[in-house]
């Protein structure tokens, strides 16, 4: 609920039906306010038997994720890329980036750990 609250301060107008949700949904933690803020936005009665907000699923897909690369355990870089990518590419985009590459000159790379979706670890000596 913060989340939603944030992005509404930083956007110029919201739209009524995204509040009237919000409305409902911070009714259940704090009734009477929520009762008194929906009959002021809504102009109507009673938000007790209401319909709950309903969410689409399509939304809460992630196609991009953000992948990090450490080289012996230290933050060298981020990335994005499509979910669930094969291994090869995945390192191949890693050892592509500026600060990665500086690091990698005149090392041996002794182990290359790839979590899908999540991390890139290279062990150097």
């Amino acid at each position: 609920m913060m989340i939603f609250i944030n992005e509404c301060y930083k956007a110029s107008s919201v739209y009524k039906e995204y509040a009237l949700g919000f409305i409902k949904m911070f009714s259940a933690f704090a009734p009477h306010l929520g009762e008194e803020i929906w009959e002021h936005v809504s102009g109507n009665q009673g938000i007790t038997y209401e319909p709950w907000p309903v969410h689409d699923e399509t939304y809460l897909v992630l196609s991009e994720v953000e992948m990090v690369v450490q080289i012996n355990g230290k933050l060298k870089g981020k990335f994005t890329i499509k979910v669930d990518e094969e291994d090869s590419v995945v390192l191949s985009l890693a050892k592509s980036i500026p600060s990665v590459i500086e690091t990698l000159q005149d090392k041996t790379i002794v182990k290359e750990i790839v979590v899908k979706n999540k991390i890139v670890n290279i062990v150097v000596k």
